[in-house]
């Protein structure tokens, strides 16, 4: 397996785009299929308002709240992994995760106004927080492998 060489790298908006634009759709299939298992396992309807409203933390004796909770952290996770095979490098996680939240709020936003529970704050910036800090140790841990040199024959 060969190693890549991160080298000093040029600006291409083109390419920054499509990565923004490729991890907002896999954090929406993620959190989509987040939603389908934790609402399976809990016996609960699925809901658009999971996606973009703060309606469902309002009662948190509810399963509905604890599957949503559990679910934005399950995406929370795939959001890692996403970060390592799309954006790839350590010092762009940053960026990334905190754009891919952001956009997000903005879609909450157009949808039913600013999210006004605190549970739905919280849980979002600690998944915020979590994707971004995970994101540049998986990061980085990749950067720092060996490069192989293969000798010519």
């Amino acid at each position: 397996m060969s190693g890549t060489f991160y080298g000093r790298e040029h600006f291409d908006a083109q390419l920054i785009i499509s990565q923004m634009c490729v991890m907002q759709a896999l954090h929406y299939l993620a959190l989509g299929a987040s939603f389908f298992l934790m609402d399976s396992l809990m016996g609960v309807p699925i809901s658009l308002d999971q996606f973009f409203t703060s309606n469902v933390f309002e009662n948190m004796s509810t399963r509905l709240a604890w599957a949503t909770v559990f679910a934005v952290f399950l995406c929370a996770v795939c959001d890692v992994g996403f970060l390592y095979v799309v954006v790839e490098r350590a010092k762009k996680c940053l960026d990334f995760g905190t754009t891919l939240y952001g956009f997000h709020i903005l879609i909450c936003f157009l949808y039913d106004g600013l999210p006004t529970h605190w549970v739905w704050w919280f849980c979002n910036i600690l998944a915020t927080i979590f994707t971004v800090i995970s994101g540049e140790y998986v990061c980085a841990r990749r950067e720092m492998r060996d490069i192989t040199i293969v000798r010519g024959v």
